[in-house]
């Protein structure tokens, strides 16, 4: 709420156990995060990526079911129009485990958007703790060596290529550390 307050749109991870329901001229949708993606008819998802990673596209199955317009204005902030409160679900291709996030955003703000939006959570998760950790960053010769990486990514599902290539987020001279330029889109 209080983002909504201050104007602002959000897609926001959520638990799968959190209600959902819709109304306000919405297709009536009720229950869990869970339950919901559970019912969605096979139609409902769409194969998009959630951006660039260090194999190339991080593709998911998508959904998103819009729950109800309402006037951004009640809320007191600098939003003006109508704006679509929602639920947006990622369902991972290699073992079919789902994630969750409510979303507020102008009417019509494509899955796209979204997805794009969301994406940006795991150059913020993994990227950035790196910017802001000292002396895990060793380079041997060509600076491809990453040691001592402790990464806390917040959901409940693993993550692929963080994991496996994290060196690849990284360019380094001997002796000196360098970000990946994923790090350049953070503001």
């Amino acid at each position: 709420m209080a983002l909504r307050r201050a104007g602002k749109g959000y897609v926001l991870g959520v638990n799968a156990t959190q209600p959902f329901n819709a109304w306000i001229g919405k297709p009536e949708v009720a229950g869990t995060a869970e339950e919901i993606a559970k019912g969605l008819d096979p139609s409902a998802w769409q194969r998009l990526s959630a951006g660039e990673g260090t194999k190339g596209p991080r593709l998911y199955d998508w959904a998103y079911l819009e729950l109800a317009d309402l006037d951004a204005e009640q809320y007191g902030g600098s939003a003006t129009g109508t704006w679509t409160r929602g639920l947006l679900i990622r369902r991972n291709l290699a073992n079919g485990k789902c994630a969750y996030f409510t979303t507020w955003c102008p009417v019509g703000t494509t899955i796209e958007t979204l997805v794009a939006v969301e994406g940006q959570r795991w150059v913020i998760e993994v990227v950035f703790p790196q910017m802001t950790k000292t002396n895990l960053l060793t380079t041997r010769g060509g600076g491809q060596g990453v040691t001592d990486l402790d990464i806390g990514v917040r959901d409940d599902h693993p993550v692929d290529e963080e994991q496996h290539e994290l060196a690849a987020l990284f360019e380094a001279r001997p002796g000196q550390a360098a970000l990946h330029p994923l790090s350049e889109r953070l503001q």
